[in-house]
């Protein structure tokens, strides 16, 4: 008897981690085609030419630097260049740094950009760290886990890093690096 329900136990057991490998499997696959999608979408290095040595009929076609593209009052970067240009305005920055597939990180999107119109003076930047040009940025502040906000003031300096997300302590903090970084 006691043969048996051990036995059950352990059917139980291993049902319980066939089930959690196959969400696991699903969540990597899932990730991994939005990761394709997202590569896709970044448009290769924009080639510099001298505008100078051309005719003039030419230099209409000479394509522009692209910048960040802004969406509400969050600046979306899809490489580390694109975030240096950024920090080189020399405004103070919230950078977020994220996983689509990350709940928290979802959760968090509203308040961020409710919390950009708050805070016109401030940049606040997210970099999706599923798209690997943006693995730059996240190594360049090591972070650990997503969602991770590093608080930056306008001479590029960090002043502080948040690591996961707690709305009120999210909020509270925002309001102080505001007041500490933002001159009226």
């Amino acid at each position: 008897m006691e043969y048996k329900k051990y036995a059950c136990v352990s059917m139980l057991a291993v049902a319980l981690l066939m089930i959690a490998g196959c969400q696991y499997e699903s969540c990597k696959r899932m990730e991994k085609q939005e990761i394709r999608e997202q590569e896709q979408q970044v448009e290769a290095p924009e080639v510099a030419q001298e505008e100078t040595d051309m005719p003039k009929e030419n230099k209409k076609n000479v394509a522009k630097p692209k910048k960040a593209k802004k969406s509400s009052g969050v600046i979306e970067v899809k490489n580390k260049k694109e975030f240096d240009a950024i920090l080189e305005e020399g405004r103070p920055v919230i950078l977020k740094i994220y996983s689509p597939v990350c709940g928290p990180c979802v959760a968090s999107k509203p308040i961020f950009e409710k919390l950009s119109h708050k805070y016109p003076d401030i940049n606040f930047v997210a970099a999706n760290d599923s798209i690997s040009q943006n693995r730059a940025i996240s190594d360049q502040y090591g972070v650990p886990s997503y969602p991770t906000f590093i608080f930056i003031d306008a001479s590029g300096k960090v002043v502080s890093q948040d690591i996961g997300f707690d709305e009120e302590n999210f909020e509270n903090n925002i309001a102080d690096f505001a007041q500490k970084t933002v001159r009226p």
